[in-house]
């Protein structure tokens, strides 16, 4: 979709720089219309780098993230089952050794509570991260930033063609 609008943006400006060509009566005014197009170019293909770059980056920090949560999610999962294995392991040999009923089963409920505690904390990590807010808002700024200087080139660009056609 973005190329498809930058396809048509190019060709809408080929259409305004034949139209300048046409009013073109003198080699100064050629020339300023030729270095007008230069200019214009220079700050589109500046604006479309750093847009793409932004984007770029935004999509490698969020594909980090979701890999992130991922391997966080992963290894506090592992982490529960060694634990809820190891309380198992732990019950079922305290009740081997005569140990009373009532109190393997104590032991047991506790590690298991342990175990979760574990887990449910581990994962509030992942649901209170700010790293996306910190991409969207660095990606949008950039973007604006890249405006900012595409519009200042934009004017400098257009004073310098409006002193190549006066009566204009």
């Amino acid at each position: 979709e973005r190329q498809n609008s930058r396809f048509t943006w190019d060709n809408s400006r080929d259409k305004v720089y034949s139209e300048l060509a046409l009013r073109a009566t003198t080699q100064s005014q050629k020339a300023a219309i030729e270095k007008f197009k230069n200019a214009i170019d220079a700050a589109v293909e500046a604006r479309r780098a750093n847009v793409d770059k932004a984007t770029a980056d935004f999509k490698f920090g969020v594909d980090k993230g979701i890999s992130n949560r991922k391997t966080l999610v992963a290894s506090s999962t592992l982490l529960f089952n060694t634990e809820t294995t190891a309380a198992l392991t732990n019950a079922k040999a305290d009740c081997a050794r005569g140990k009373a009923p009532a109190d393997a089963r104590a032991a047991y409920v506790a590690a298991l509570d342990a175990a979760q505690k574990k887990l449910q904390s581990s994962l509030s990590q992942v649901k209170t991260t700010t790293a996306l807010k910190v991409l969207i808002t660095t990606r949008q700024a950039a973007i604006e930033q890249a405006a900012k200087d595409f519009k200042a080139s934009v004017t400098k660009a257009e004073n310098s063609l409006k002193l190549a056609f006066p009566d204009a």
